[in-house]
């Protein structure tokens, strides 16, 4: 009887946990940027996505995938002249919305003042092509690169959010510019939902 008392506790304890995880990254406010991991059984083109979401007043959102890599680099789709000596990093598709634009997230530290808009903390968003080409010729490797974006019209996000479409937590800048990305969606879920040890 004790053995199952005590096994009763431990399974309450570990589901509360995970609720109050859960209540905790939900209770986050979308009028600040956030980070949105896909929850298990979110059907594509967003499931096992992991996106950056950031307001841009109104209720509307914008935001880029971290980890759909494509095929291209970025010297396939900037000019010739911007060559880099630092590498030739992969390309990510950011989202279905102007696709035929690329852009660069960057540490502020190696962002050009003027030509970049902040994102959150020291991560900055480079939107020209000027100053895309000049972090990919500068500091290639310490970017990320995206094409196209994710957009949410008025109150779309809080909705999706709501009707359980995603964890919320707040945005990570080791999972912005994590080298291997093929793990991150898998390695935050097992974070989000991971109940607290019982001793």
């Amino acid at each position: 009887m004790r053995n199952t008392i005590a096994s009763l506790v431990r399974m309450f304890a570990a589901l509360l946990a995970v609720a109050a995880g859960a209540v905790q990254a939900q209770a986050l406010s979308t009028d600040a940027p956030v980070m949105l991991v896909a929850r298990p059984g979110l059907e594509p083109p967003y499931g096992e996505t992991v996106l950056i979401a950031v307001p841009t007043g109104g209720l509307e959102h914008v935001g880029f995938i971290l980890n759909r890599p494509l095929p291209q680099s970025v010297a396939n789709l900037l000019p010739d002249d911007a060559g880099s000596t630092h590498g030739v990093p992969q390309v990510r598709l950011g989202g279905p919305v102007m696709l035929n634009t690329l852009y660069a997230v960057v540490r502020q530290s190696q962002a050009d003042d003027g030509a970049t808009i902040p994102l959150f903390e020291d991560v900055r968003l480079a939107v020209r092509a000027d100053a895309v080409a000049r972090i990919f010729r500068d500091a290639s490797n310490e970017a990320r690169y995206f094409v196209g974006f994710v957009s949410w019209a008025r109150g779309e996000l809080d909705r999706e959010i709501a009707r359980g479409y995603w964890y919320v937590t707040r945005p990570q800048k080791d999972a912005v510019f994590r080298a291997d990305d093929d793990d991150l969606w898998s390695d935050l879920v097992r974070r989000l939902r991971m109940p607290v040890a019982l001793k």
